[in-house]
């Protein structure tokens, strides 16, 4: 039996480290914790045992603080960082991916990879005139970098736009005198690297450390910058669709599947979309797209973008990434957003980027990073992991 408030059982923490596979669930850790008949590692909390712990408790109750679901297996090193006062570094989301990434890496051991896909970015390593060699993004389940005037974030989002159409590199490929070199660092659930080395009018490719043909990116890297969205942009299902980067049916497909405060429903009429506008009262109207507000437009293809992430995150690791939210969206709707971005159940990764800084009521369960100028290059400041 458990003497404290919220302490794991004799058993919860057997099968916590047999999921595992014995080995501490933090990606860049992996040391084995148990041999025979000797167990060093430790059972830590995903949502705080102690009241007034680092990522506070949830809303659990007793039971569910010291339940399987909210523990995550570590060497004893780490779970005392995550247990301490320096787990506030690591949110509730990125423990609840590391967990899952460490069962499937475990079962990948057991199985020779004859399991379910399950992936984890998790970090964009740079190199170029505005970040040192090295500088690394480390990815928490949601993340939000704050790139103010001046700080490299159109260079950082180009970046990661090429990765989801590398029509987003040209500019770096028109004979720019140094190059730029960009790698992502992830799991599926073995770790893996892909890397571009972008200048000299040319795209140089590695997976693993080895030159890679011009094929598709093994993981899906969906782009997504509001800012870059009018009202007068879409008129039709057609102009919707190309304005996401998607075909018609898959757009008309997940239409049926929107829901928010302000959004109750979408559909295809003939060629155009029609969107019911919530609180409109018991009378069910439908407003053509093309009368909606550019703010409402941005809402409806935010909606339409998390439902087709959505269905991309069941083939391949993912990873959404949205350019400059609260630069388009009012106080209120700016946290209804990061808040749906921040639910640990959405079956991908997520990076904000933005050049204003909502606060940190709004952030809760966030990791947040912030681009620094540092003389002619920029560094990267982060708060959490």
């Amino acid at each position: 039996m458990s003497n404290r408030v919220g302490e794991f059982t004799v058993a919860t923490k057997r099968r916590l480290a047999d999921d595992a596979g014995g080995r501490c669930s933090l990606p860049d850790c992996r040391v084995m914790t148990q041999g025979p008949g000797v167990r060093v590692g430790r059972a830590a909390h995903i949502c705080s045992a102690a009241p007034r712990g680092p990522r506070g408790q949830g809303g659990l109750s007793t039971l569910e603080l010291a339940s399987e679901r909210n523990g995550i297996w570590c060497c004893a090193s780490h779970a005392d960082q995550i247990d301490s006062g320096n787990g506030a570094l690591y949110t509730a989301g990125t423990l609840i991916g590391y967990k899952e990434l460490a069962h499937a890496r475990a079962l990948v051991e057991l199985k020779g990879g004859l399991v379910p896909k399950s992936g984890w970015f998790h970090g964009l390593v740079l190199s170029s005139r505005a970040f040192p060699p090295g500088s690394t993004l480390r990815f928490g389940k949601a993340t939000f970098l704050l790139g103010r005037n001046g700080t490299g974030k159109t260079v950082l989002a180009g970046y990661l736009a090429g990765f989801a159409d590398p029509r987003q590199w040209q500019p770096w490929l028109n004979g720019l005198p140094e190059e730029h070199s960009v790698s992502i660092r992830y799991f599926d659930p073995e770790p893996r690297t892909y890397g571009v080395t972008l200048g000299h009018r040319r795209i140089e490719r590695t997976r693993d450390g080895q030159p890679d043909m011009p094929v598709a990116v093994p993981v899906c890297i969906r782009y997504c910058s509001l800012s870059h969205f009018s009202a007068g942009d879409a008129h039709g299902l057609d102009d919707l669709a190309e304005s996401l980067g998607e075909s018609s049916h898959v757009v008309a497909a997940v239409l049926g599947t929107l829901s928010s405060p302000d959004i109750s429903g979408a559909r295809v009429t003939g060629s155009q979309v029609e969107v019911q506008l919530a609180g409109s009262g018991d009378v069910v109207r439908w407003t053509k797209m093309s009368m909606l507000s550019a703010g409402e437009q941005s809402l409806l293809r935010f909606l339409i973008e998390l439902a087709v992430t959505r269905r991309r995150a069941q083939d391949l690791p993912t990873l959404l990434v949205v350019d400059d939210l609260p630069g388009v969206f009012d106080t209120r709707l700016c946290g209804l957003v990061l808040g749906q971005l921040a639910d640990p159940d959405l079956p991908f990764q997520t990076l904000v980027l933005a050049r204003e800084d909502p606060g940190p009521e709004v952030l809760d369960g966030w990791t947040r990073v912030e681009l620094v100028a540092a003389g002619q290059q920029v560094r990267l400041a982060q708060e959490m992991f």
